[in-house]
């Protein structure tokens, strides 16, 4: 169970890191509607970018030690789950996004139950419980 979700990890790892670094490139270009950015949207989406690519290289580091770093995948987790809910906020305040986007929501709302989870059932299983 253990490798699997250290699997799980690198492969979730390479989508924050390769969609950050595509932003950091294209800017505004690299999203649906990019015409609506003004240079301090596009200044703001690329400096998030760098971030986004941080946690990507955040969860490769993360993958291999999961099975200790119980804290560190949480705050990772709720980080990307209130990443996710921000979305909603957005939604609300202006209107909803593309499909796309809103798939992403539903992602970062739902992948950190599943880390948070799975993390827990390998740590049981690892104490005996």
């Amino acid at each position: 169970m253990a490798t699997a979700l250290r699997r799980t990890l690198y492969v979730v790892a390479i989508v924050p890191i390769v969609a950050g670094a595509a932003t950091v490139l294209l800017g505004a270009d690299s999203v649906p509607s990019p015409n609506d950015a003004g240079p301090n949207v596009e200044s703001e989406l690329r400096f998030y970018s760098v971030w986004w690519i941080g946690a990507g290289l955040f969860l490769l580091w993360l993958a291999p030690r999961v099975e200790e770093r119980t804290l560190e995948l949480r705050v990772f987790c709720a980080l990307l789950f209130l990443s996710g809910f921000s979305r909603i906020l957005a939604a609300l305040d202006t209107d909803w996004p593309s499909g796309g986007q809103i798939a992403l929501m539903v992602v970062e709302l739902t992948l950190p139950v599943v880390f948070v989870t799975w993390q827990a059932r390998i740590r049981g299983a690892t104490n005996g419980d």
